[in-house]
């Protein structure tokens, strides 16, 4: 039985399951600007984005309930997504991942989210600590995730392939993280 992430509800957002309608956000999965500082290529064929949604339903299948589409929700247009992985359940912490397409960037859409997502983990799942990285040179990352909570905790040189130095070579990231006792 396929277990069912719960939807999230802030001011303006719906953060919900991953629908195969979600294709619609093939446009950001597309664009070089949306997937600059990911460590997965932009995607060149719809297939690919149906691909990892495929993926995110057999997660779900696993039980995995913390990936989301973040809908917009006056209109119900899927404007992104947002996950935890990296999720270690001994130790009671997580990864927080996401992206919006271009269009919705410096909306406060992601701090909203992001914001919700770490509530639900901390209060819902009993998670201690959620962390993120981020590439060097993402100043607007970084923004958001100051605006969160978080805290710088050091950088990782050459960790990851990303698509802003071309996959040729190993790129600098960031961790920050926020601590379930320092969220109001």
């Amino acid at each position: 039985m396929i277990k069912e992430p719960k939807t999230l509800e802030t001011e303006r957002l719906v953060i919900r399951r991953v629908y195969s309608t979600d294709i619609t956000l093939f446009s950001a999965t597309s664009d070089p600007e949306v997937t600059k500082y990911e460590p997965w290529q932009p995607h060149e064929d719809v297939t690919q984005l149906m691909e990892y949604i495929n993926q995110v339903f057999d997660r779900y299948e696993e039980g995995n309930i913390t990936e989301w589409t973040i809908e917009i929700e006056e209109t119900g247009e899927p404007i992104g997504m947002i996950n935890i992985h990296n999720i270690n359940k001994t130790h009671k912490h997580g990864e927080l991942g996401f992206w919006l397409a271009k269009e919705f960037w410096n909306k406060g859409y992601a701090t909203e989210a992001c914001k919700a997502v770490i509530l639900y983990a901390f209060t819902e799942l009993d998670f201690r600590r959620i962390h993120s990285i981020t590439a060097s040179g993402n100043e607007a990352c970084k923004r958001v995730l100051g605006k969160i909570g978080m805290s710088y905790e050091g950088t990782f040189r050459n960790y990851m392939y990303l698509n802003s130095t071309g996959r040729k070579e190993l790129s600098d990231v960031e961790m920050y993280s926020v601590l379930k006792n320092e969220i109001n």
